[in-house]
């Protein structure tokens, strides 16, 4: 038996609203909030692509003012900094920082706490979709993956919200 068919493997396809979600989720639970209000964009490409993400603690209608662009042009990389006294934060993400946050959430979502992974993002800016393949972490055939053909076969745009009902339905996994 191949190492494609003995491990099983799950594929998803997040778009930019899709990862601004699950980020912003994240974070507003790490901050303790249980209900919150959030900002985000996302600038650059490549290795200088980045998530400037505002979460504020219950409807915070501030921060919708918040410059995101001026925070995003600081020379400060991977921070997070208050605001203010109020309950609010802004995080300046890389893309692996990103990276973490979505693995941490799918990981939990497909019950696996050990795991190998590999992501690709398509386009830039605010105008994006990645694609994230994880796995049993004994799955050492990820990394072969070809990324590219994978991406034209998974259908699914996907939010966290939806992962578990989304994992009932064979068809939105994809096995490479």
């Amino acid at each position: 038996m191949s190492n494609i068919t003995k491990y099983k493997r799950y594929c998803f396809k997040y778009n930019s609203d899709d990862v601004s979600e699950t980020v912003s989720e994240y974070l507003a639970e790490s901050l303790k909030f249980e209900r919150f209000s959030t900002k985000t964009n996302s600038f650059g490409s490549g290795e200088n692509w980045r998530m400037i993400v505002a979460v504020g603690e219950d409807y915070d209608s501030e921060i919708f003012k918040l410059d995101l662009e001026s925070i995003n042009a600081a020379d400060e990389k991977n921070t997070v900094k208050s605001l203010n006294e109020k309950h609010r934060a802004y995080f300046k993400l890389s893309f692996d920082d990103v990276s973490e946050i979505l693995l941490k959430c799918l990981s939990k979502t497909v019950g696996l706490s050990d795991y190998s992974y590999k992501i690709k993002m398509y386009g830039e800016g605010y105008n994006y979709r990645m694609l994230i393949v994880i796995g049993e972490k004994c799955d050492f055939g990820i990394n072969t993956i070809n990324m590219d053909e994978t991406f034209e076969k998974v259908k699914y745009n996907g939010t966290h919200k939806d992962m578990e009902r989304f994992l009932e339905y064979e068809g939105n996994i994809t096995t490479p």
